[in-house]
């Protein structure tokens, strides 16, 4: 067979993907029980302050923890958005950051970082104005949009679909909650 083909589904339970590339195992993934995805984005609460390191120890909820790399500012029992970017070592706890990032095929969405930027990879003044108009007029302006290199070869009403998708989550990110730390519902 020729060509790349994802195959996605399940192992014991656990959710897997596999990338083949003209038929050879390329690339695998199999979810880890018990630890959010990267991507997860949580209402957390700061639990300590990491002197000399400029970080912080922040509850998820559930009995989960993660690591802040710099969390200047927060105080212990602060709350603070925050997003899960990788998968906890053993004994160590899940990475995060702070600075929220809404990923989809054609576009990222940073509600933190307004601005918009067209992927430098997208050539032709004529699709560069077409791109920059369907993202004006789809995008949220109060967030920030990058435009990725696949929107280039893709449908406009896909591209306007992963805006709306990606804009919607970051909604609901930041839409004010109550109660314990916990995973944001939406996002």
């Amino acid at each position: 067979m020729r060509g790349r083909q994802i195959v996605l589904g399940q192992i014991g339970g656990r959710d897997a993907a596999a990338l083949l590339v003209d038929g050879r195992l390329e690339d695998f993934l199999l979810a880890v029980p018990d630890q959010p995805a990267p991507g997860a984005v949580y209402r957390a609460v700061c639990d300590r302050i990491m002197g000399g390191r400029g970080g912080a120890m922040m509850r998820l909820g559930g009995g989960l923890t993660g690591y802040l790399p710099k969390a200047e500012g927060l105080e212990p029992g602060q709350e603070a958005r925050v997003q899960v970017t990788g998968y906890a070592f053993d004994g160590k706890a899940v990475p995060l950051q702070s600075k929220l990032q809404f990923k989809g095929r054609y576009c990222v969405v940073t509600p933190e970082a307004p601005g918009f930027n067209l992927s430098r990879k997208i050539k032709g003044e004529a699709l560069r104005a077409e791109l920059k108009s369907l993202a004006q007029a789809t995008a949220d302006p109060a967030f920030g949009l990058i435009v990725r290199s696949a929107a280039s070869e893709a449908d406009p009403a896909e591209v306007a679909q992963d805006i709306e998708a990606q804009t919607a989550s970051a909604q609901a990110a930041l839409a004010p909650g109550q109660g314990p730390a916990h995973l944001v519902p939406g996002a």
